[in-house]
């Protein structure tokens, strides 16, 4: 099924950035240090009885690519988090306000999903204007990528991202290497409200999250369509927001967006993967489809349905395919087979690898050898060839050998080219009356440049969200 093209639509009502949090005002607490110790959430999803059977994320590693982290939040205490901050540029309050929310959905040892889980928490740029930092900007550090990578080199489980930007090349190689290694990559879909999804989340291999609100039903605001994966709560969420200073003393009981709705499908599989250590990513992955609420059947604005936490823990995924089931969960987007061939064969571009520290190009152009981090030259599985490197035995032959062979060279090529250029004068006469036939070349043959593709720009202004 194709989905319904809106990119004229997105333009016009995405004037802004997508909202931290779409609520009414929140008013300043009394204390500052008044602890969010409930969500409603817990019991409508199931979470309470899953961790009053000890289910906690012990054991899990979860990466969380968002803008900004307070750890001081009594929401936090107790939580294992390690930050990662690979830019100096310094985040916004809002940034802040946003990450430790999504933070705290996973963390909180009142009403997180995962709070003995070990976390990381990869600090990203909320826009590319924002970006000042040289060196950051040089390595492409402040995208979805570059973390996605960062993350994967950690060694993470499980990786969630609610603040999202623009689709490109460089991301479709990271979700390529995640579904190699096993690792589901989770995000936001956003709050537009629309049937096209245009961001991260619309990358093949990729969990989807839309939102529902408490009585099951859709958020209206959710975006739906073909990379729309599974739904979960994402209204009515209490987050602490900024102050007139920029410090966290304000509680917003009201917090919406499908920011929200993504750790808990995060903190979801976590569980999983705490209850059946030996499943692979892939596994939970189609597992989460199968217990989702829509048993089986997708629909466009519901995915596969709303997220069943605890069937989804009760159920042994070790007999699924280790195949990611969501890498041609849209026919017409990338990646396609194309690019995971290119990849797997180390002929993806190393320009849009970023901070990749498996990929190794294996194709024969030497420029782009010369960029890669690791290149074997000219040894893709692609070519029949092999390894065209030339064995030091052979340049170390004997000079006179050299002339001799370069002799016999020579009158070889001369007898060649009168050949051939009696030939030419013979074919252009049939040419001339032929008309041409048969398929044209794929394009990309064995040693030739991977095609370009057109990625989705960045929402208005150049600026990454949060949906």
């Amino acid at each position: 099924m194709k989905q319904l093209r809106l990119a004229k639509t997105v333009k016009a009502v995405a004037i802004g950035l997508i909202a931290t949090a779409l609520a009414v005002p929140a008013a300043p607490l009394a204390n500052a240090q008044d602890t969010i110790t409930s969500q409603v959430y817990v019991e409508t999803t199931g979470l309470a009885g899953l961790k009053a059977k000890g289910f906690d994320g012990t054991g899990v590693k979860i990466a969380i690519i968002d803008g900004g982290l307070d750890t001081t939040v009594p929401e936090l205490r107790g939580a294992n988090i390690k930050v990662v901050k690979p830019c100096t540029d310094a985040s916004t309050p809002k940034d802040v306000a946003h990450g430790t929310g999504v933070t705290s959905v996973l963390a909180s040892p009142d009403y997180g999903w995962a709070p003995k889980a070990e976390y990381t928490f990869y600090t990203t740029a909320s826009g590319i204007a924002k970006v000042t930092d040289p060196a950051c900007k040089a390595s492409h550090a402040y995208g979805d990528a570059y973390m996605i990578n960062a993350a994967l080199n950690d060694g993470a489980d499980v990786i969630s991202i609610s603040m999202v930007s623009g689709l490109s090349p460089s991301l479709y190689s990271a979700a390529i290497r995640a579904s190699l290694k096993g690792v589901p990559v989770v995000i936001a879909t956003g709050n537009y409200g629309l049937g096209e999804i245009t961001m991260a989340a619309a990358a093949n291999g990729t969990v989807g999250v839309g939102a529902v609100e408490p009585d099951g039903q859709p958020w209206v605001k959710s975006n739906w369509g073909l990379p729309l994966t599974v739904m979960a709560p994402g209204t009515n969420i209490a987050l602490r927001d900024q102050d007139s200073s920029g410090n966290l003393t304000k509680i917003n009981k009201a917090g919406k967006g499908t920011s929200y709705s993504t750790p808990m499908v995060t903190g979801a599989l976590a569980l999983a993967k705490q209850a059946w250590p030996k499943a692979n990513g892939n596994q939970l992955i189609a597992s989460l489809i199968k217990t989702a609420s829509n048993n089986g059947q997708y629909q466009t604005k519901t995915g596969w349905g709303t997220l069943n936490a605890t069937k989804l823990v009760n159920t042994d995924p070790t007999s699924e395919s280790s195949e990611n089931p969501l890498l041609n969960k849209d026919p017409s987007a990338h990646p396609n087979a194309e690019d995971i061939a290119n990849y797997k064969d180390g002929l993806t571009d190393p320009a849009e690898v970023k901070n990749d520290n498996d990929y190794i190009y294996r194709g024969n152009d030497k420029l782009m050898c010369k960029d890669a981090a690791r290149c074997e030259l000219g040894t893709s599985p692609r070519y029949n060839s092999g390894n065209t490197t030339t064995p030091a035995a052979i340049t170390n032959l004997a000079l006179p050998i050299g002339i001799g062979v370069g002799a016999i060279a020579a009158i070889a090529l001369a007898i060649t080219l009168i050949i051939r250029a009696r030939r030419r004068k013979t074919a252009a006469t049939a040419l001339a009356n032929q008309t041409p036939s048969g398929p044209p070349l794929p394009p990309n043959q064995p040693g030739s440049v991977p095609p370009q593709y057109p990625g989705v720009p960045y929402p208005p202004n150049n600026q990454p969200g949060y949906p």
